[in-house]
């Protein structure tokens, strides 16, 4: 059979447990905001921040943020430039992470603190900061099947080989009404429409990249994802404890079940551009930077300008995202060299045209001599 269910071991999954301190994992300690004041700046309970303003001239002051404030707050402006350091006012053995609100009110962690750490950083006026008790990283919790409401937590999966594959398909999503069995029967089909268009060498080495199908916002491991974002490739020399992802991430494939059919639509060839990455990844060294001859395909289509405006499958016209930086450019013209584009070149045949030194890199890369 094509799809498999494997034998299945579970890991517990990361709970909140009791603290010595009394705090929950990820609660809000304390949270500021600069501001131009002439006004006594505040001062924090655990953590204190000092700061100087990068012109001698400016005039700041530090505001205290109210933790149940922080959900409606986002970066607005950018005032005037400053540095601040936060120091633990009394040492407790606990662990904290600073966190900076981005214009779309996300948390972007920017550094550990406790234990002793400090943090010197540059900043701007009127960017929110919030300082919260450290969660552990997770971990993945396989189970057999998603058929108990206790699956339906963060994290937990259901593994499925599909066409060499290891798949793991994330229960919450079994509790949206067909989901699951739409994006169980299309990324078979896709898996199985790669076995004829890759050599068996090449095969053999992209199964060892793992693919994570997830529905939970906390399973979801970038910014960019939690925002909407499909589909993304998870750098191995990226640390997954400081994205709070599982060690399973690493060097995987990991899929937005919520913008599955968008992704269909749009991008059918997504899970060919998703291994592309991992492709690129794991026959150079170092990871991506060795890639010298695409690195300047790249760099040759950047000069000559010729992804600046082209056109999109959806009838827009606009930067190519393979102008994005190499990586994307590797990834996007495999889809076009094997498959199909979702922007021009769509096809190998428009490929060889427009960009004939990039259509030759793709497909050196991608044989196998020997």
């Amino acid at each position: 059979p094509t799809t498999t269910t494997p034998p299945t071991t579970t890991t517990p999954p990361t709970t909140t447990s009791d603290r010595p301190d009394g705090k929950e994992f990820g609660e809000c300690i304390e949270a500021f905001v600069f501001e131009e004041s002439t006004a006594p700046s505040d001062t924090g309970s655990i953590f204190s921040v000092s700061f100087t303003p990068s012109k001698p001239g400016d005039l700041i002051s530090m505001r205290a943020i109210p933790c149940e404030a922080v959900s409606y707050l986002s970066t607005l402006s950018d005032g005037p430039s400053l540095n601040f350091e936060v120091t633990e006012t009394a040492l407790s053995g606990s662990s904290y992470e600073l966190f900076w609100l981005d214009r779309s009110g996300s948390e972007q962690k920017y550094a550990d603190l406790g234990n002793n750490r400090r943090r010197l950083q540059q900043t701007y006026v009127g960017h929110p900061w919030v300082i919260r008790v450290s969660t552990p990283q997770p971990e993945v919790n396989l189970v057999s099947n998603c058929t108990g409401i206790e699956t339906k937590r963060a994290f937990t999966f259901r593994l499925e080989l599909m066409h060499g594959w290891n798949v793991h398909l994330e229960c919450v999503i079994e509790f949206e009404r067909e989901l699951m069995s739409k994006i169980v029967h299309e990324l078979n089909a896709d898996l199985q429409y790669l076995t004829t268009l890759l050599p068996t060498e090449i095969l053999t080495r992209l199964h060892a990249t793992q693919i994570f199908v997830v529905g939970s916002t906390q399973a979801k491991p970038t910014p960019q994802m939690r925002q909407g974002g499909g589909a993304v490739f998870m750098n191995p020399l990226g640390s997954m404890a400081r994205q709070k992802a599982p060690e399973l991430y690493s060097g995987a494939v990991v899929i937005n079940a919520d913008k599955w059919q968008d992704l269909q639509k749009y991008q059918p060839a997504v899970t060919l551009h998703e291994l592309a990455h991992a492709w690129h990844c794991m026959n150079w060294n170092p990871c991506f930077d060795g890639a010298t001859q695409i690195r300047s395909a790249y760099d040759a289509a950047m000069t000559s300008g010729i992804y600046d405006m082209v056109e999109r499958n959806d009838g827009t016209q606009g930067k190519a995202y393979a102008a994005t930086n190499d990586h994307e450019y590797f990834a996007e013209l495999t889809e076009a060299w094997f498959w199909e584009n979702d922007y021009y070149p769509y096809n190998r045949e428009q490929l060889l045209v427009h960009d004939p030194l990039g259509a030759a890199v793709v497909e050196a890369a991608w044989t196998v001599n020997g």
